[in-house]
């Protein structure tokens, strides 16, 4: 994402694009093991689901 900005209040008006694209997708955190901020509240949807089919897979059992 290499773009330009007209002026500082192009910049103003974008710095929550920056934000979302930069810091939450691409940015690794060390205090989230070395995930962006994306990356590993998708790992926890994907552990709060796998427990439900778990369960849905027992109810179905004979």
């Amino acid at each position: 994402m290499a773009e330009s900005y007209r002026d500082l209040i192009d910049i103003r008006n974008r710095i929550g694009e920056f934000i979302e694209w930069v810091y939450n997708g691409q940015r690794l955190h060390s205090a989230l093991d070395y995930l962006s901020p994306d990356e590993y509240e998708a790992g926890l949807t994907r552990l709060r689901q796998e427990p439900l089919a778990a369960i849905q897979n027992l109810e179905n059992c004979p």
